[in-house]
């Protein structure tokens, strides 16, 4: 079948993105299952390239400045939820600062090298949208790298659940690409797919916190720190409060 064969049977609001992705210097391949869960097709990438992934990011300390905030206002220790852990790096950072971590990640194979590399955390094999755990059990929930994977209506249910997950007064920290709107990008790693994006504005991220019952205490922006494996956008990194 041809591509324009192919195009014509696209639903008309998915040709934009068609071509829009074609443009941008790459073949998209639109699948039905994707369209309804754009994450599904998130995950597939992340297993495809876990092991670029840990090689690329398990020894960049570029981030760790802005976790370091993040534990200064929880104290001496206390019990965090990472949300979208991938291969623990974040995770094994907090743990050796000496806070209790719980991981939790929908790709497989980014999971087993977070095992690997940090067995004395708790990893686990979720959808995030639909994790079950005790409410007001935890001091902090990071989210970096994880919740711009979602669309945005997802991402703020996600942000409401960690609500519930925190203790009163409890801490969210985020990471995400700067921008406006949706897209599908070429993965740094794999740039033979794309990738889904939501991408945020400082004021849109505000308002998505404040919305799921937060105070946002503390927002930053940095640019990529090796644009060689990084998405081509500046990040937003918030420290916010339950309020």
């Amino acid at each position: 079948m041809s591509m324009s064969r192919s195009l014509k049977k696209l639903p008309e609001e998915n040709k934009a993105v068609f071509n829009s992705s074609c443009a941008r210097g790459g073949f998209f391949w639109y699948d039905r299952d994707m369209e309804r869960d754009k994450n599904k097709q998130v995950i597939g990438i992340y297993n495809k390239i876990a092991k670029k992934y840990a090689e690329a990011f398990d020894n960049d300390r570029s981030d760790d400045r802005y976790v370091d905030r993040l534990l200064a206002c929880l104290g001496r220790n206390g019990r965090i939820l990472d949300l979208g852990c991938g291969t623990g790096r974040l995770a094994g950072y907090m743990q050796a600062k000496g806070f209790e971590v719980v991981g939790v990640d929908l790709s497989e194979k980014m999971l087993e090298i977070a095992k690997r590399k940090h067995p004395g955390i708790g990893f686990i094999l979720a959808d995030m949208r639909e994790l079950e755990l005790e409410e007001k059990s935890f001091d902090a929930v990071c989210l970096a790298y994880s919740i711009f994977h979602f669309e945005k209506p997802e991402a703020r249910e996600i942000l409401k659940k960690a609500n519930v997950f925190l203790r009163p007064g409890g801490f969210l920290f985020l990471i995400v690409q700067e921008g406006e709107g949706e897209v599908f990008e070429n993965d740094p790693l794999f740039p033979e797919d794309k990738i889904f994006l939501s991408l945020y504005s400082e004021n849109e991220m505000v308002r998505i916190a404040e919305d799921s019952g937060f105070g946002v205490v503390r927002i930053e922006r940095c640019a990529p720190a090796n644009q060689d494996v990084e998405f081509d956008f500046n990040k937003l990194i918030a420290i916010c409060r339950k309020v």
